[in-house]
């Protein structure tokens, strides 16, 4: 019984690494859409809508909504800021704005925060807090 228990354990424990070594994946986000903790109260303190992606390379619903993030950006262009902060680099800004699960979207107006939405959602969801 030990045995089928250690072997269990063993493919659990490879098919983990092996999930978590493919989910992490290549992915990264646009270089233009990036904004780090430094520049991130100019970004958000413009007179245009911004949209905030808080997102982490290795979660798949963040994977899931980059298309529906990048249709955001392409039909708001001008209009909306789109821009993505890494979890995983900038820990302090999901601290500082209470992001506890990611994806999440913060949407801000003229530099104030009018609204948030966690997980996948459609492209409406988000749209609606233009």
């Amino acid at each position: 019984m030990k045995r089928a228990i250690l072997i269990f354990c063993a493919i659990i424990g490879v098919v983990f690494l092996a999930t978590k070594n493919r989910s992490s994946g290549d992915y990264t986000a646009p270089e233009n859409s990036k904004v780090a903790q430094g520049d991130f109260e100019a970004a958000v303190a413009a007179k245009q809508t911004v949209l905030v992606d808080f997102w982490a390379p290795w979660c798949g619903p963040c994977r899931k909504m980059e298309p529906v993030v990048e249709q955001i950006a392409e039909q708001q262009e001008g209009k909306v800021a789109v821009y993505k902060v890494n979890v995983d680099d900038q820990a302090g800004l999901a601290q500082k704005y209470g992001v506890r699960s990611i994806p999440t979207f913060l949407v801000f107006k003229n530099g104030s925060l009018v609204a948030q939405e966690v997980g996948v959602v459609p492209a409406t969801t988000l749209t609606r807090h233009f």
